[in-house]
């Protein structure tokens, strides 16, 4: 009841989601290349290997994995190999079951190599930071925060809600943060041939990140220029209307942070931040209807 106002529909949010956490006691098994083959320093001039990972790919093909990878990290600095983690589908919580870690080569995009670690399936409760609209007021975004799976840190999850369908959207977009402290975003005006933005900035690293809301892809990365603002004490980001312009401001600091963002020529990065997590049909947060009818 909200006196003399009643919303057509209710509903509510759990964002407790399931997660994967290592089960040690039970051995990790290399199962590509065979012991007998030696990874080369550059694979895409070697024809024996690629010949190899390809095989190797119509095997994963065959196995009952899920589609997305629930998690996945960079291998070294050059940023030419990730590893990526795929569970097994039809999971069950508080059980171990084999998950595929599969190391791949982003230019030749082989398989470089892929073990079988057990992890366990548990619950992981999500804490909601902070809701905003989306500029035409179609859309709400949930900024929630959740303990990394490997325990490496903290993540943060957007998930969007369609006023317009009264139901979650199937993108859900992941953030990584190196801890659980105070993190702000807000979205920018919408663009005809490539949708809203995310402008997310993580606190204290001061690093903004600017992400499509159509693909879930991180488009730019860079670093605020806050030298006056300390990065811990932020408390307001907006995009100003031009789209080319982003405040932000601190409450222990008189000074006020201008930063300039061409956003004529973007570079889609090849990482994507959309999250995959655990199984179909459990990923998203739980949405009930307390009343209201399905349109």
């Amino acid at each position: 009841q909200f006196k003399w106002y009643i919303p057509i529909k209710l509903f509510k949010l759990d964002f407790s989601l399931l997660r994967f956490v290592p089960d040690d006691s039970l051995t990790v098994t290399q199962e590509f290349p065979p012991n007998d083959v030696q990874v080369p320093e550059r694979i895409e001039h070697d024809k024996a290997f690629k010949t190899l990972s390809e095989k190797e790919k119509t095997i994963l093909e065959s196995l009952n994995i899920c589609k997305y990878p629930w998690a996945s990290e960079e291998q070294n600095l050059g940023g030419s190999r990730r590893t990526y983690y795929y569970a097994p589908e039809n999971v069950r919580l508080h059980e171990s079951a084999p998950h595929h870690k599969i190391e791949c080569d982003l230019k030749s995009g082989a398989i470089v190599k892929r073990w079988i670690r057990w992890f366990k399936c548990e619950t992981s409760e999500g804490r909601l930071l902070e809701t905003k609209s989306t500029p035409n007021g179609t859309e709400n975004v949930f900024m929630v925060l959740y303990e990394d799976e490997r325990g490496s840190g903290y993540k943060l999850r957007f998930f969007i809600f369609s006023m317009l369908t009264m139901s979650l959207e199937e993108l859900i977009i992941e953030c990584p943060i190196p801890g659980n402290e105070k993190a702000m975003f807000c979205v920018g005006q919408y663009h005809d041939s490539i949708g809203d933005f995310l402008y997310v900035v993580p606190a204290p690293e001061g690093t903004m990140y600017i992400i499509s809301m159509t693909t879930g892809n991180l488009v730019k990365k860079e670093m605020l220029p806050l030298v006056d603002i300390p990065r811990g004490s932020f408390d307001r980001l907006e995009v100003m209307k031009d789209e080319r312009h982003v405040i932000v401001s601190g409450s222990e600091s008189e000074m006020v942070s201008l930063l300039e963002v061409d956003m004529t020529s973007i570079p889609f990065y090849e990482e994507r931040y959309r999250s995959c997590t655990v199984v179909p049909g459990t990923r998203e947060p739980n949405l009930q209807m307390l009343y209201g009818k399905d349109s």
